[in-house]
């Protein structure tokens, strides 16, 4: 029997049994990390990064066999060889590290591949140590103090007893290590997708890999339905047009998603095939409001909680799939008790009710035996519940404002967990014995989000500038893919060019600046600075002025269709007109009278006059033409103009109006939103593919995998 006492460092928990451990310690390095597998440490630009033990095991073994695909069999082999994990555990593992290696929409370090694996998509240096290498302090210090705890008892092990004062001696390294550990250890939360907007409830289904999600896209009115795919990041909006999903689950048979349609005196239940999106089966109606449902253990039928009519108090029903009847499980209550909760037992034994009782601060959980629906036990709780849910057979897990309570079936022994009074926890469900998904909302700032275009389809949006970036402008730069930004700081504005994480400052001012257009060569920026109208040349920054404080101006100019002129509309001596500065002799001429603002397109220059209605000027003919519709009036808006279409947006004093029209005044899309979450102004790319809108604040919410030990700081970020 061995004595020997191994001591783990920092980063590792397991044995050898993980990941085949080399003789000689080694050094990765890909990108702007570093792995060093001496002291169990992932370093991004030489600042350590806390990581799970096993996603430092995964991430080894992936630089290990940076050249090939490794199988998911391979990694239960290798990685996992000390426990048996489901592949839904192994594709978390990746999520978590994709997460700590920052991937992004258009950037991913780890890729993958259907029956083919993972691979790190990148050039992986390789290092054996011949000696500890350099780190921070701290790092260097917790493997100092680990290396002696371990060479101490070492030398005392061959003479086969530990003094008494040598063992206090290690206990004291110990001691410090795991003080050391305590003290800058990270309980484990991962986000699961990236989805800005609201959420109110999510569920997984049986092996972890997809989600089902009730989510609000951002200016968008009711709650859709949403599918996610874990592994590849893939979301699908799987409803358009629900008035509010409030509840999802993943149906026992795991081929449908079930959730309720909520719509005050009608609310249904509905189940739609994962496979089939356009195959949407009603299960419930004829409901005032639905709160809550379940499945049988045997998927043969659904229990719900509902209130059948106005007058009615909620109840809770159970509908038989086969004959399709529907009986009422729990009897109708006085006036304001209601029940509103739901959940199956894992085994099927049980109905757990939960019920708010009128008159009472405390809600009544009661369990139903499932085959003769007595009543088996009651239990209370001091407030409202936003989730109740089963661990196992023996436990439940309920969820309010201020903490998490397990509950004991036999003996009603119970554990609470205080959550940080600024958590918003609003939705959790277990997904192994030690991991959790957890809906946790916030109140965000300002966003900058792209959509896509002619639709201006907020499904595939993507968020591009974050309020910490204090980002009061966002603009596309021609065709390059960059971005410009005016960055707010007090009364000085920056304008800064983007690309990744590359950032160049082009211009800082205290003047009030805004952006008007780039041509098309990304080499000059149209700007305003204190109203006048302004170039910066994009490689010198160098900024010369087009007008002067003698006229009235539009506030409103573009480059020309061939990027070496400035259009622009003045008003003089009470007549407005169309200019062009001309970039190479540095000249302006006049275009049209009788028109503030214009759009040039090729052969074609679209006008705008002092009524806002627009007309069209041909190249080739020399004539003007009508349009056959006007132009919003409203402040704040923008319009822009191509070979196809006319792009607009509106303001009505309530909502926000986006429109595509053809040049005949044939509408190709419009998208409305509620002022208070969009602004009317946007931007469009050079290739009319994408758009950019401004988002107000509004309530956001994360869905999260935490662990046993992140329950309780499921916080905000900030």
């Amino acid at each position: 029997m061995s004595n020997t006492v191994v001591v783990q460092g920092k980063g590792t928990e397991s044995s050898q049994t993980d990941v085949e451990h080399t003789a000689t310690p080694e050094t990765f390095s890909f990108e702007q990390f570093t792995v060093d597998t001496q002291r169990n440490l992932l370093l991004e630009h030489n600042q350590e990064v806390a990581i799970e033990p096993k996603v430092f095991d995964l991430l080894v073994f992936l630089c290990r066999n940076a050249d090939r695909y490794v199988l998911i069999n391979e990694l239960h082999e290798k990685v996992w060889a000390d426990r048996v994990v489901s592949d839904a555990a192994v594709r978390r593992a990746i999520s978590k590290l994709r997460t700590l290696l920052g991937e992004t929409d258009n950037h991913s370090l780890i890729k993958s591949m259907h029956k083919r694996g993972y691979k790190l998509d990148c050039t992986v240096s390789h290092h054996a140590q011949t000696h500890s290498p350099n780190g921070n302090t701290a790092s260097a210090l917790h493997a100092g103090i680990t290396s002696r705890a371990r060479s101490f008892l070492t030398v005392f092990r061959h003479s086969g007893r530990i003094p008494s004062s040598a063992l206090v001696i290690a206990m004291l390294l110990l001691g410090a290590i795991l003080f050391y550990s305590l003290q800058t250890a990270v309980p484990s939360q991962t986000k699961l997708i990236n989805f800005s907007g609201e959420k109110i409830s999510a569920s997984a289904n049986n092996d972890a890999s997809e989600i089902v999600f009730a989510g609000k896209l951002i200016g968008e009115q009711g709650f859709q339905l949403f599918h996610a795919n874990l592994e590849n990041q893939n979301i699908r909006q799987l409803t358009q047009n629900a008035n509010n999903v409030t509840e999802v689950k993943f149906s026992r048979d795991q081929q449908n998603i079930i959730f309720i349609d909520l719509s005050l005196g009608g609310s249904k239940i509905l189940s739609k095939n994962i496979s089939n999106d356009a195959e949407t089966t009603t299960l419930v109606e004829g409901f005032s409001i639905v709160s809550d449902f379940d499945e049988s253990h045997d998927g043969s039928g659904l229990y719900f909680a509902a209130v059948k009519d106005a007058q009615g108090t909620g109840q809770v029903y159970y509908l038989d799939y086969t004959s399709g009847n529907i009986e009422a499980i729990t009897f109708a209550h006085d006036t304001n008790s209601n029940d509103y909760r739901v959940d199956v037992s894992p085994n099927g034994d049980y109905l757990l009710v939960t019920t708010s009782m009128s008159g009472l601060e405390e809600h009544v959980l009661s369990l139903f035996n499932t085959r003769n629906r007595a009543i088996v036990k009651r239990f209370f709780h001091s407030s409202g519940l936003y989730e109740v849910t089963w661990l196992n057979n023996e436990e439940i897990m309920l969820l309010d404002s201020t903490e998490i309570v397990k509950v004991e079936i036999e003996g009603a022994a119970q554990t609470s967990i205080a959550l940080n009074k600024d958590s918003n926890t609003i939705d959790i469900e277990p997904l192994s014995r030690d991991e959790y998904m957890v809906v946790r909302n916030s109140l965000s700032d300002s966003y900058f989000i792209e959509v896509s275009l002619p639709s201006f389809d907020t499904a595939t949006q993507k968020i591009i500038a974050t309020p910490g970036d204090s980002v009061d402008e966002v603009r596309y730069l021609g065709q390059s893919g960059e971005l410009l930004y005016v960055v707010k700081d007090g009364a000085r504005s920056e304008l800064v060019r983007r690309e990744g994480k590359e950032q160049v400052s082009l211009l800082q001012t205290t003047m009030n600046l805004s952006l008007l257009d780039v041509a098309p060569q990304n080499d000059f920026i149209l700007l305003t600075l204190d109203g006048l109208l302004a170039l910066l040349e994009v490689d010198t920054n160098n900024v010369k002025y087009i007008t002067t404080g003698g006229h009235m101006i539009a506030h409103d100019g573009v480059f020309n269709a061939n990027g070496d002129g400035v259009i622009y509309g003045v008003k003089e001596q009470g007549i407005w007109k169309i200019k062009e500065y001309q970039l190479d002799n540095q000249k302006t001429v006049d275009l049209f009278s009788d028109f503030r603002a214009a759009r040039q397109v090729k052969d074609k220059v679209f006008l705008l006059n002092e009524n806002y209605e627009l007309s069209v000027f041909d190249h080739k003919s020399k004539t003007i033409k009508a349009l056959p519709f006007s132009l919003p009036s409203a402040e704040n808006t923008n319009w822009y103009a191509d070979n196809r279409y006319i792009y607009f947006s509106d303001f009505d004093g309530r909502d926000a109006h986006f429109n595509v029209l053809d040049h005949n005044g044939e509408r190709i899309s419009e998208k409305t939103f509620n002022a208070s979450s969009i602004s009317a102004s946007f931007d469009i790319d050079e290739r009319r593919n994408k758009a950019i809108l401004k988002s107000w604040p509004y309530s956001e919410a994360e869905i999260l995998l935490v662990d046993a030990a992140a329950l309780s700081s499921v916080n905000p970020k900030h």
